[in-house]
């Protein structure tokens, strides 16, 4: 039986609900791995056109409701969603074929966090929309919006670690390699 196999019974919820919104989800081989993460970044950036649309309607209503001193904060939080979209389009995905279990088991958990992450940061700029329209000039009011702001930034945050950890786990075989190359060519230098 496959380090796959395996994991694939250690998971099999949150591999269930992934195969529903990526078709063939698996790990396998290498070239599944690859068509698993393209779909999976896919999917990201596609979640992230969604926040990020959604944010230009937050900055919108907020320019329309003379809320000024909130724009500088709803700029940079939009510019943020862009930034990582654009890091996620720009990176290149590398698969070493001889993972464990443990580190597949590893992969299906960053997929899965980072997915219902971004649903829940969609939802929270949809929150975020409705407490702009429904709030008043109080001092209150604006404070409850930059709070809410605030752990949208730290969700985007999050997920944005989340993703780059996941990147660790997939390149962690060439990466040890690496270490291990740049350890004994060290000592070798050293003389020892």
């Amino acid at each position: 039986m496959s380090e796959w196999d395996n994991a694939t019974k250690t998971r099999t919820m949150k591999i269930r609900s992934l195969e529903r919104y990526i078709t063939g989800y698996s790990y396998s081989s290498e070239d599944l791995a690859h068509m698993t993460d393209e779909t999976f970044c896919s999917l990201i950036v596609e979640n992230l056109k969604v926040a990020k649309k959604s944010m230009f309607n937050v900055l919108e209503t907020a320019f329309e409701l003379h809320r000024d001193m909130l724009l500088k904060d709803f700029e940079q939080f939009r510019d943020g969603i862009g930034m990582f979209s654009n890091e996620i389009r720009a990176r290149v995905f590398k698969w070493g074929n001889s993972k464990s279990q443990e580190w597949l088991e590893r992969m299906v958990d960053y997929d899965y966090r980072i997915l219902a992450g971004l649903g829940d940061l969609v939802k929270g700029i949809d929150g975020l929309h409705k407490e702009l329209l429904a709030s008043g000039r109080a001092v209150r009011d604006l404070r409850e919006i930059d709070e809410h702001t605030c752990r949208l930034k730290a969700s985007l945050d999050e997920i944005v670690t989340l993703f780059n950890e996941r990147d660790a786990v997939s390149n962690i075989q060439e990466a040890a390699l690496e270490k291990t190359f740049d350890t004994i060519r060290s000592r070798i230098r050293r003389g020892f």
